[in-house]
């Protein structure tokens, strides 16, 4: 039994674009020192779903609370807690790496010498070295990723959102991340992470939210969600199991 209360409670939420449905009726909670997946097919909703976790959409009905706070009636306060990596980040071209995350930490309210220390460390940790001092806009896919990543970690986050975190980037920086993650889960942080890497989703994630049309099909820790194809099954066949697929077929 838990006896934090949940770090991020969604409830009811509900969005639309025009006539399409992107959030049906979605809710969920995530505890605190845990990875929540969000995982479905392409257009299930993840990323609406994250936009209005972090405030960048507001829900047609519903409502998030970030550690207690309304993210929409008390957005600062809520959103003071998160760190936020998007699926795909529009960083400014103009600033290298260094500058922007050195941007990110002062509007957060660091000094320099706050996050010279944790900044040099992720830098190193993620092997963007060569990269740090180049123009945003001359960076490859994977290195703005983990631009990204080091901006949304060097504010402290008690609540870390990312979309898709791991888009092109190497295996070895996969695996360090992968461990960073269970790290800050141990000191308490918490993740709501959508992900297509059934690796990562297996290797750090704690509980398991599987959306399909909007809607929550399935739902549970990571332990109770692979119970439900079997004693031997794996994530990839869970998955395909919940959507109703056949996976001999991929229909």
């Amino acid at each position: 039994m838990h006896k934090d209360p949940p770090m991020i409670v969604a409830k009811g939420l509900v969005k639309k674009f025009g006539d399409v449905v992107a959030v049906n009726g979605l809710s969920f909670s995530v505890r605190r020192g845990s990875a929540y997946c969000l995982v479905g097919p392409n257009g299930a909703g993840k990323t609406t779903t994250l936009k209005i976790v972090v405030g960048l959409l507001k829900p047609d009905a519903g409502w998030v609370f970030i550690e207690g706070f309304d993210v929409h009636s008390n957005r600062v306060e809520a959103l003071r807690r998160v760190g936020y990596v998007p699926d795909y980040p529009n960083l400014p071209s103009y600033l290298t790496p260094l500058e922007f995350i050195y941007y990110v930490a002062a509007l957060r309210g660091f000094k320099r010498g706050d996050v010279e220390e944790d900044i040099k460390y992720y830098i190193d940790l993620f092997n963007m070295a060569e990269d740090v001092k180049k123009p945003i806009r001359a960076l490859s896919r994977g290195a703005l990723q983990k631009t990204a990543i080091v901006a949304s970690l060097i504010v402290k986050p008690r609540v870390l959102v990312m979309d898709e975190p791991l888009t092109n980037i190497e295996i070895d920086t996969q695996i360090i991340f992968k461990n960073v993650v269970k790290k800050l889960m141990r000191d308490g942080v918490s993740f709501l992470i959508s992900s297509h890497m059934l690796s990562l989703i297996e290797g750090v994630c704690t509980d398991v939210g599987v959306i399909d049309r909007g809607r929550m099909v399935a739902e549970g820790s990571m332990e109770s969600i692979m119970k439900l194809a079997g004693e031997r099954a794996s994530f990839e066949e869970v998955y395909m199991k919940i959507l109703g697929r056949d996976i001999e077929r991929g229909t």
